[in-house]
């Protein structure tokens, strides 16, 4: 018969491998001084063969711990203030709209900060052709942009005449159903 010390032991034994496994699965690149440890991490996609080298993709910091927003105006291309917020949620140009698995939406900022998480599934505008997710109507969108990679994972939008600013916004699907037409499905390409 086993004395009870070698009990206590296998036991601890068994304790600390299941906390150094728990501990060590999960593991994500986290940027310093956050509040948590999951709430903003980094995020790197690869962009297609056809981008254009003015749209180059920052490295995206998901905001985990950001308010998930319904949106019913759809996005206008503006700072805040340029236009009246029943056109939609004011968006800088240069913006990158991530359309992800969940019918979720996070939308950027040119620099990858990002600005806005939405629910595609509560959030919707009513067109002429039925409803659609805020998040792919558009108000004031210029005529005049060149589009790269339209119906793909990967659009871009350019303005050739604007030194300044000359990628006008990136849009990206990586597994995104469209909500309101479920046979409408996005995938990156791996």
């Amino acid at each position: 018969m086993k004395s009870s010390s070698a009990y206590y032991l296998g036991a601890g034994a068994l304790l600390f491998a299941i906390v150094f496994t728990v501990g060590c699965t999960g593991t994500e690149n986290i940027l310093s001084n956050s509040n948590s440890s999951f709430e903003l991490v980094p995020h790197t996609v690869s962009p297609p063969f056809y981008a254009p080298k003015e749209c180059a993709i920052p490295t995206l910091i998901f905001n985990n711990s950001q308010e998930i927003t319904e949106l019913h105006n759809g996005l206008v291309f503006a700072e805040p203030g340029e236009y009246p917020v029943a056109d939609g949620y004011p968006i800088p140009i240069g913006s990158i709209i991530y359309h992800t698995s969940g019918s979720i939406t996070r939308i950027f900022d040119p620099t990858g900060k990002q600005i806005l998480i939405v629910n595609d599934s509560v959030s919707s505008v009513i067109t002429k052709g039925g409803y659609v997710p805020a998040t792919i109507h558009y108000n004031h969108f210029p005529e005049n942009l060149k589009i790269i990679g339209k119906g793909g994972n990967f659009t871009y939008y350019t303005n050739e005449s604007d030194n300044v600013q000359p990628c006008y916004n990136i849009i990206i699907f990586s597994n995104w159903t469209n909500p309101f037409r479920p046979s409408h499905q996005f995938s990156l390409g791996q």
